[in-house]
C-alpha cells in the first residue's frame, strides 16, 4: 500500500488548531493531498482509530456508520435505575388479536417462583388491550397473564418475560402479549407433533422472540436449549415461517423472529430453562440473561434483545 496518513482528518484539524490558538492564529486552511493513499484496510485505520473504516473506493479513512440494528452490543452496558417507569403491555388473543378484557396481568420478582408476594398486584386489561404496570427500570422479574376471573379457563395462562432493553425504551411499538385459548394452542403444538392438553404432562411450552436494538422481531437468529435437563422425550423444537406457520426443520428465525419448545418439563421438578441466542451474520450472542421458570399447563413467552 501506499503511505498511509498518520491520522484522521478530524484530528489532523483539531491539532492544528490548537497550534494555531496557541500562536495567536484566528483561522486556518487546510489543504489535503487526496492523492495519499490512507488505507487499504479497516486496521490501517483503527490501529488509531477504533471507530474508523477504510473506505475502499477512495482510500480513505472515515467514521464507523452507527448500525442501528446492532450496534447496541458494543455500546456501553445499560444501567437502569429502580426508577418506576410506567410499563405498557398490549394484551390480544393470539389468532383473533383483539383485546383480552379483564384478563389479570401481575408482576412477580424472578426469584418468587409462584408468584406468592407480586411486585404488582393483579390488574384487569382494559377495553384498548393495554395495561399499564409501574415496574423499576431494573426490574429483571417476570409477569403472569390469566384469564379473567368470569372465563377462569379462556385462555392459557401466561408467563412474560421481557428484557431489560425493552423496560427502558421509551419509544417504539407497544410490548404485545398473545394469549392462546386452549383449543389453539392444541392446534399450533399438534402441528408439529407435540400435544398440548390441560392436565396431561408434560406439557409446559416457551415462545422465544428475537429482538434487535431497535426492539424489532429480528431474522437470522438461532436458539440453542442450554438446560437440556428440562426437555422430555416428547419435546419438539420449531421456528415459524413469515406467515407464523410452524418449521421444524429450520434452523433460524424468520422475519417474525420466534423459535419454540413445547412438552417441556415443569421447572418445580427440572429447574429452569435456559436459551442462548446467537446472531447468525455477526457470530455473536445474546440474551445472556434469557433465563426463566416454565409451568405445566402454562406457555412462557420470552422476548430476547442485546
Amino acid at each position: 500500500m501506499g503511505t498511509p496518513r498518520t491520522s484522521l482528518r478530524l484530528s489532523v484539524c483539531w491539532g492544528a488548531l490548537v497550534l494555531l490558538l496557541s500562536a495567536g492564529v484566528s483561522s486556518c486552511t487546510f489543504i489535503f493531498d487526496d492523492s495519499v493513499t490512507q488505507c487499504d484496510v479497516d486496521g490501517d485505520c483503527q490501529r488509531r482509530f477504533a471507530d474508523s473504516v477504510c473506505n475502499l473506493v477512495t482510500n480513505t479513512c472515515e467514521r464507523k456508520p452507527i448500525d442501528e440494528k446492532w450496534g447496541c452490543l458494543d455500546g456501553p452496558p445499560l444501567q437502569p435505575t429502580a426508577t418506576t417507569v410506567d410499563l405498557r403491555l398490549e394484551v390480544v388473543g393470539a389468532i383473533t388479536r383483539t383485546a383480552a378484557v379483564g384478563a389479570l396481568v401481575r408482576a412477580c420478582n424472578r426469584i418468587d417462583t409462584t408468584c406468592s408476594t407480586p411486585l404488582v398486584p393483579d390488574t384487569p386489561v382494559g377495553a384498548s388491550g393495554q395495561v399499564i404496570m409501574g415496574v423499576g427500570e431494573n426490574f429483571n422479574g417476570y409477569f403472569e397473564i390469566r384469564s379473567p376471573p368470569a372465563e377462569p379457563t379462556k385462555y392459557v395462562p401466561e408467563i412474560l418475560y421481557l428484557p431489560t432493553r425493552e423496560i427502558v425504551r421509551r419509544e417504539g411499538p407497544v410490548r404485545r402479549a398473545l394469549l392462546f385459548t386452549e383449543a389453539e394452542g392444541q392446534s399450533l403444538i399438534q402441528l408439529v407433533g407435540g400435544t398440548f392438553t390441560q392436565g396431561q404432562t408434560p406439557n409446559a411450552a416457551v415462545i422465544a422472540t428475537a429482538l434487535d436494538c431497535q426492539g424489532t422481531a429480528s431474522p437470522g437468529i438461532s436458539f440453542e436449549l442450554t438446560s437440556p435437563d428440562v426437555a422430555s422425550d416428547q419435546t419438539v423444537t420449531f421456528y415459524t415461517d413469515r406467515n407464523n406457520l410452524p418449521r421444524t426443520v429450520a434452523t433460524e428465525t424468520s422475519e417474525t423472529g420466534t423459535y419454540a419448545l413445547t412438552n417441556l418439563l415443569d421447572s418445580s421438578a427440572a429447574g429452569t430453562v435456559a436459551l442462548q441466542a446467537t446472531i447468525n451474520s455477526l457470530g455473536r450472542t445474546m440474551g445472556n440473561d434469557s433465563v426463566a421458570i416454565v409451568r405445566d399447563n402454562w406457555i412462557t413467552v420470552i422476548y430476547v434483545a442485546p
